[in-house]
């Protein structure tokens, strides 16, 4: 299955849309704090943390990274209605 999920409830992408639960993986280790991830084209952009948590920047916006890498997206999966 190939997916894109997003953590904006406002996005068509969201990933509540689609699993209860959802766990991803880049190049086999688990990530957090994931706010977009993609199993097609391969990358997760996730908040940026430190040991005292989400990184701001000068336009108190939290800093966002990209990572590319091979992407799985798990999870329990909601029933889809068609």
């Amino acid at each position: 299955m190939t997916l894109r999920i997003n953590g904006d409830p406002n996005s068509p992408n969201y990933w509540k849309r689609f699993y209860r639960t959802c766990d991803i993986t880049l190049d086999g280790l688990t990530v957090s704090h994931v706010i977009e991830a993609d199993d097609v084209d391969g990358y997760v952009i996730q908040e940026a943390w430190d040991e005292v948590g989400p990184i701001i920047g000068s336009k108190r916006q939290t800093i966002r990274e990209k990572s590319h890498g091979r992407v799985r997206i798990t999870g329990e999966a909601l029933p889809q209605i068609h």
